[in-house]
């Protein structure tokens, strides 16, 4: 900066200070809305949700521990009601465990099986309807 001597020289400094203070807050409050923007809770759940539905392997994954997820806590209810002992209860949550971790390993041998039941009920259904025909 150079040296000011002058009112007029303090005056044209003083304009060009105001000048550039605008412009930075302008810049300040675009990254202000910005950073507001990207920490808003919603937009943190669609981004999280774009991100994982954008890849399918992490969609495979998802499927495989949900399924995993789902079967030991059916066979938890299938196995203890709510008026079992404690004991019964803390058996159920192992056997819960144990069929969670072992689904888990097993996924894609399971997902065979279920879709060839799957396969095998419905070419039944076409033939019996081909017969009727």
């Amino acid at each position: 900066m150079t040296k000011i001597t002058n009112a007029q020289e303090l005056r044209q400094a003083i304009v060009l200070l105001e000048e550039q203070q605008s412009a930075e807050a302008k810049i300040l409050k675009v990254e202000i809305k910005e950073a507001y923007d990207n920490l808003n809770p919603i937009s943190l759940i669609t981004k999280s949700i774009k991100k994982f539905t954008s890849s399918p392997t992490d969609q495979a994954d998802m499927l495989s521990t949900a399924i995993s997820l789902a079967s030991g806590f059916i066979s938890k209810k299938i196995m203890v009601r709510e008026e079992d002992g404690p004991l019964k209860k803390i058996l159920g949550t192992v056997m819960q465990i144990g069929i969670t971790n072992l689904v888990s390993k097993n996924t894609d041998g399971i997902k065979s099986v279920v879709l060839f039941l799957i396969n095998a009920f419905t070419k039944k259904k076409e033939v019996k309807n081909h017969d009727y025909r």
